[in-house]
């Protein structure tokens, strides 16, 4: 009987000693299939199933790095940034010198919207690791995303006496150089970046941009050239070297690389804006409106987009239509005293008269000598048949200024000064000025203008003032 219950221990002893080595074994094992899975599950968007996932992975093994990472980057994805911050300091607590975790720690907090503890993190991580091109690159967009421009330029300049022959830090210089707003000092960036690899795509295209900021024309595109050579893909420098041909007014060539730029990312709001652009030069106004209405299904609130619509449709006499374009401005750039301006021209021409004087009086309250505004003023004034509208008095002045101010003599502004002139009584001299709009007219061969003119002349002759209301026919939606 002893000698059975010895050995009956010793096979109790066996099996007690086999599943201690066995069991985290099978722990280990089993988390790490739980780590595939919610990899799969991450990669299917599921996110609910991939946080379960890896949480189960992390509790079987919770030195299992992999699974807290990966719990972390699903937290994140869900929204559940505080989670993912508080799984973030477990690995940091475990690993307080693994440069990768401060990093992650430091985008964690800054969607947080903890600034400085987020800049403070990625330091730590450039301390731990001096040489990392990545975290130094992190750092210095957070810097500059917060204007801190000061900071990183000398974080790159740092970078640069690490390793003056590395190409990638004079480029990273000039980036921030450029954000900045120093583009000559970031083209000498960008060409020491180039001495030491010519062929450095990043620092070709982005030195061709420096120089078109320049208007160094022949140069940024024959720099934006090799760009595309070194890197096929790029669609910016496509764009760029487009808006290089727009500028120098080659606009066959622009159209060309726009039109690839735009196979290449047809989701670029600035891309459409740009083609819009290009066709109103080649007065293709119907086409431009396709390409400014495009854009607001990549970018609803492209202010410039809005402006550039509302002026397209103006020339298209579609009024009505490029008001709210124009509303649409204003609600982002509230001092625009052009837009100010144009709205007022779309309320003339659409029969708001009110609305126009309201609009016209603000454009002139942010520029007060506009004589743009002045003379859309003066022309309702003067000549709207509503006698609680019109105000022959500061109709008059009004004109005047607007002579005295715009340097030259026009024909539309000199036929508001004749309509003020009638108002206030004075048709003798209403009938003079309308015949120097008339001889003005006819020495600009604007036929349509002349015979609108002429029609005055009967007016004024017999001592009547002009009435017509609206907006005057030769208003255009200048800038």
């Amino acid at each position: 009987m002893i000698g059975w219950g010895n050995r009956a221990f010793s096979a109790a002893a066996f099996a007690a000693v086999l599943c201690f080595f066995i069991a985290p074994a099978r722990a280990a094992d089993d988390a790490e299939a739980l780590v595939k899975q919610g990899d799969a599950f991450l990669q299917q968007r599921n996110l609910p199933s991939a946080i379960e996932a890896y949480r189960k992975a992390s509790t079987l093994k919770p030195d299992l790095e992999i699974a807290r990472q990966g719990l972390i980057t699903a937290l994140a994805d869900a929204g559940k940034i505080d989670e993912a911050a508080a799984e973030c300091l477990e690995l940091l607590r475990r690993k307080p010198n693994e440069a990768k975790y401060h990093r992650d720690y430091a985008a964690l907090l800054y969607r947080q919207g903890k600034l400085e503890e987020s800049i403070a993190e990625m330091n730590e991580a450039l301390r731990l690791n001096p040489d990392s091109q990545a975290a130094r690159r992190e750092l210095a967009a957070l810097l500059m995303r917060n204007l801190r421009f000061s900071e990183a330029e000398a974080l790159w300049a740092d970078a640069i006496r690490r390793h003056p022959e590395d190409p990638d830090m004079h480029n990273q210089y000039g980036v921030v150089l450029a954000r900045r707003g120093d583009p000559r000092a970031a083209s000498a960036s960008f060409e020491a970046a180039l001495k030491l690899n010519p062929d450095h795509a990043d620092a070709l295209y982005n030195l061709g941009y420096a120089k078109l900021s320049l208007w160094k024309l022949p140069e940024a595109i024959e720099t934006l050239q090799k760009a595309i050579r070194a890197n096929p893909k790029n669609s910016d420098a496509y764009y760029h070297l487009a808006r290089a041909f727009a500028r120098s007014d080659r606009i066959k060539e622009a159209m060309d690389y726009l039109e690839q730029a735009l196979r290449m990312k047809n989701d670029s709001a600035d891309y459409h804006v740009e083609m819009g652009r290009l066709l109103v030069r080649q007065n293709r106004d119907r086409e431009a409106i396709s390409h400014f209405t495009e854009v607001f299904r990549h970018d609803p609130q492209h202010v410039e987009a809005h402006s550039l619509l509302g002026q397209a449709l103006m020339r298209q006499r579609q009024m009505a239509l490029a008001i709210p374009q124009f509303r649409a401005v204003l609600a982002k750039r509230p001092e625009d005293a052009i837009t100010f301006r144009e709205l007022a021209i779309c309320f003339a021409a659409t029969g708001k008269t009110e609305d126009a004087i309201i609009h016209y009086r603000e454009a002139l309250r942010y520029r007060p000598e506009s004589p743009e505004a002045m003379n859309g003023l003066a022309w309702l004034l003067a000549t709207d048949p509503d006698p609680k509208i019109r105000n022959g008095e500061e109709a008059l002045a009004l004109a005047n200024a607007a002579l005295k101010l715009s340097g030259t003599r026009r024909a539309d502004y000199l036929d508001t000064l004749a309509a003020a002139q009638a108002e206030t009584g004075k048709c003798d001299e209403a009938l003079k000025t309308i015949k120097s709009a008339i001889e003005l007219a006819k020495s600009c061969g604007d036929e349509q203008g002349v015979k609108d003119l002429e029609s005055r002349i009967k007016t004024f002759t017999e001592g009547k003032p002009h009435r017509r209301g609206g907006a005057q026919p030769s208003t255009q939606p200048t800038r």
